[in-house]
């Protein structure tokens, strides 16, 4: 009972590390550079909750994916929004949001204050990821991998600097490394049902963000293909004994 508590905390301790690894290299200086797609992405992002609040379901569409990329964004206004209005005073409506979305500087050049608030989803979303590899790579590998692999995605120079944007790219790959990983624990650790959904549910994640994610269809078929091989050589073993 000890040692099981004490493995719990240890784990507890090294996702917290990993998080705050995650983390802090991404949330510092969300204001001191800018990059010419994200104004795009608040502006789409503005639309599409402006559609929501009319209930035009149809008005949501940004031309391509990018779902998550505008939900991200858009919890991020509406909190700033109701920030805003708290610190005012002043009570939180439908009306007053509408009002607050029309009045945000995006063009010619977009507010740096909005723009790091509208990238700090992303950086909180990635940086609880990168935990989810770790506790997910666990599942398949020892502790000693699975801190080291998850370690250097939440340090990787590419996925760093492409998770502190309003973008999604980084979101798409967040999704289809936990897709993949989802489906390699039900594959490899007893088909628990809830690992499968998890892939599932990260794999539409994923198709949400980009469209180029739709290459999780297709790659996915050879790990299924080799679990079932692998099975069927250890079933052939197992009668030849």
């Amino acid at each position: 009972m000890r040692v099981s508590r004490l493995m719990k905390l240890r784990k507890l301790c090294v996702s917290f590390f990993l998080f705050l690894l995650a983390l802090v290299p991404r949330a510092l200086g969300l204001k001191v550079f800018l990059t010419p797609d994200e104004r795009r992405w608040v502006d789409r992002s503005i639309m599409f909750l402006l559609a929501l609040l009319d209930g035009d379901l149809g008005g949501t569409a940004a031309g391509h994916p990018g779902v998550t990329t505008m939900w991200t964004a858009a919890v991020a206004l509406t909190i700033k929004y109701m920030n805003e209005a708290r610190l005012q005073g002043v009570p939180t409506n439908a009306v007053a949001l509408r009002e607050f979305l029309q009045g945000v500087p995006v063009r010619p050049v977009l507010g740096l204050d909005v723009l790091a608030a509208v990238r700090l989803p992303t950086v909180v979303l990635v940086s609880l990821a990168v935990v989810g590899i770790y506790l997910l790579l666990r599942r398949l590998f020892d502790a000693k991998i699975a801190l080291l692999s998850a370690a250097m995605v939440a340090l990787d120079p590419f996925y760093l600097a492409y998770s502190r944007l309003l973008h999604h790219d980084a979101l798409a790959t967040t999704f289809m490394i936990l897709s993949l990983l989802g489906l390699m624990v039900h594959l490899e650790r007893g088909r628990s049902r809830g690992y499968l959904l998890l892939s599932g549910l990260m794999a539409g994640l994923a198709f949400l963000s980009k469209a180029s994610a739709l290459f999780l269809i297709p790659f996915m078929v050879w790990p299924i293909l080799l679990s079932a091989w692998t099975q069927e050589q250890g079933a052939g073993e197992a009668v030849q004994r």
